[in-house]
C-alpha cells in the first residue's frame, strides 16, 4: 500500500494504490483511491469500501512505510492482518533524523555504526532475542557517542514498532518481501507514462513549429 503526490491529481490530493504479488513476483495493482484529506478515520473508509465490495478479500499482511494513518487504517479494518513496515523506508527514516541537527551532528562512521546496529536488531527471530541484543546495542551506542540522544530516538520512534520490521514480526508467508519497492516502481512507470504521453509530444509538436 502506497500513495503518490507527485503530479498525478489535478489538485495535489493523495493517490492510493494497493497492489499484490503475482506468482511472477511482479506488483499488480487490484485497488486505487484519491483523498484530499489524509486521515486514518478517511483511509478506514476507503479500506471499507474495498473490504464491502469483495467479501472475501481479507489480506494475510500489508506492507506500509511507516504511515500512522495507514496502520491506524489498516488495523480498524483487517484486524488480523500482519502489518509490515518497508525495510528500505525505515533505514531511510533513520538515515534522515541522523543527518540532521537533531541527529547530534554524527560523522559519516558514526552515522554507519547506527544503521549497522538496526541491521543488527532486524535480524533478530524472537521477540526475547531483540529485547536483549537492542538493550546491548543501545548500551554500545550510548558508550561510543557519550550520549543518549540517538537511542532516545530509537526506542521512542522504532522500538514500540518493532514487529513490523523485524525479522521476529515475519516468522509467516509473505513472500520474502522486506519491501514496498514494488509499490514504488509502479508509481515510477505511472509517472513515465504520463511524461511520455503529455511531456514529449508538446515538446516534438514546438521543435517543428520552431524549426
Amino acid at each position: 500500500m502506497d500513495a503518490s503526490y507527485k503530479g498525478l491529481t489535478s489538485y495535489g490530493y493523495a493517490f492510493y494504490a494497493l497492489l499484490l504479488v503475482n506468482q511472477t513476483g511482479r506488483g499488480v495493482p487490484f485497488a486505487y483511491f484519491i483523498v484530499s484529506h489524509e486521515s486514518s478515520e478517511t483511509l478506514t473508509v476507503c479500506l471499507k469500501s474495498l473490504s464491502s465490495c469483495n467479501p472475501g478479500f481479507y489480506p494475510r499482511s500489508v506492507m506500509i512505510d511507516r504511515d500512522l494513518k495507514e496502520l491506524g487504517a489498516i488495523r480498524q479494518t483487517f484486524p488480523k492482518t500482519k502489518v509490515l513496515l518497508c525495510w528500505f523506508h525505515v533505514l531511510q527514516a533513520v538515515h534522515r533524523w541522523l543527518v540532521k541537527k537533531d541527529g547530534g551532528n554524527l560523522s559519516p562512521a558514526q552515522r554507519n555504526t547506527v544503521i549497522h546496529a538496526m541491521m543488527t536488531m532486524k535480524a533478530c527471530m524472537t521477540e526475547e532475542d531483540f529485547e536483549s541484543v537492542s538493550a546491548s546495542k543501545c548500551r554500545d551506542l550510548e558508550a561510543q557517542f557519550g550520549s543518549s540522544r540517538v537511542t532516545h530516538y530509537l526506542r521512542d520512534q522504532w522500538f514500540p514498532f518493532a514487529a513490523l520490521w523485524a525479522n521476529f514480526g515475519r516468522l509467516f508467508q509473505h513472500n520474502s518481501s522486506d519491501t514496498n519497492n514494488k509499490a514504488e516502481r509502479y508509481w515510477h512507470r505511472v509517472i513515465i507514462q504520463i511524461l511520455l504521453h503529455y511531456k514529449i509530444p508538446v515538446f516534438a509538436r514546438s521543435s517543428k513549429q520552431t524549426s
